[in-house]
């Protein structure tokens, strides 16, 4: 496959750039603007090429008892497009690998652009390039009713995350649901009981490069028309991170009217 304009979306917490706030005074007046260093998950239109196979078999072992499975390798890389990148440390072409800019090194690097921008063949997008999955239902008569145990296992390959990232690269991992469950044979209704990674699976799928921080700016004083401000950046200890979905059971229930 392949894309032009692909709308490509910067990774993790963003790119920092320029940030202009409006100061006010106590009475809400407007009485200048100050400037900070915001972040943001900046798009941009690159072309994309996706090279990539899916195979998908099913087997009927007998009248009641089918399997299935699917396996996908999907690879998009930028064609030598043009992104929003952290280029501040330093100012030389290549994204940073870390760390938090001030607002002179920012505008510094990126001047009236207000952000730097690189040169990219890096990946489209951070999902695995190998994914897979097997299913397999049997069913059976309860009561004269439809009963049915089901599961579904997927697998996740090895992922890389943004390239500049050093600490955020996903190793491989694995999922299973089960679900059971009976229904009318005419499809009124159903029950349904379901659990899903009942192994509890736990994986970090994402880690920021960089720990948290916040910009802020205030007003020191105010005087004919004069702003003194405040600014500065507070950094924590702690870093933002995404996991996957934690284990779950439950029931659904389902009539149709």
């Amino acid at each position: 496959q392949e894309f032009d304009n692909y709308p490509y979306r910067s990774g993790g917490d963003g790119i920092f750039y320029r940030q202009y706030s409006v100061v006010r005074n106590s009475a809400g007046q407007v009485v200048g603007l100050s400037q900070s260093v915001g972040q943001h998950n900046f798009v941009a239109a690159v072309p994309v090429t996706v090279n990539g196979i899916e195979l998908e078999a099913f087997f009927q072992a007998t009248d009641s008892w089918d399997f299935g499975a699917l396996m996908s390798y999907a690879k998009g890389e930028i064609d030598d497009g043009v992104v929003p990148c952290n280029d501040y440390l330093p100012f030389d072409g290549v994204p940073d690998a870390g760390g938090v800019p001030d607002l002179a090194q920012v505008i510094a690097a990126s001047g009236a652009n207000n952000l730097t921008a690189c040169a990219s063949s890096d990946r489209s997008n951070f999902a695995p390039l190998w994914t897979g999955t097997l299913t397999s239902e049997y069913s059976f008569a309860v009561g004269g009713l439809d009963a049915y145990v089901r599961g579904l296992w997927t697998f996740y390959g090895d992922s890389q995350n943004d390239p500049t990232n050093a600490i955020d690269d996903v190793g491989a991992y694995n999922t299973l649901n089960l679900f059971t469950g009976v229904r009318d044979p005419e499809g009124t209704w159903e029950v349904m009981l379901y659990g899903k990674n009942v192994f509890d699976s736990v994986e970090i799928t994402r880690r920021e490069a960089n720990p948290g921080s916040i910009e802020f700016v205030g007003v020191d004083a105010v005087a004919q028309g004069a702003v003194s401000s405040l600014a500065g950046t507070v950094i924590s200890d702690y870093r933002r991170i995404d996991l996957s979905a934690p284990r779950e059971f439950g029931i659904n229930l389902k009539y149709n009217f």
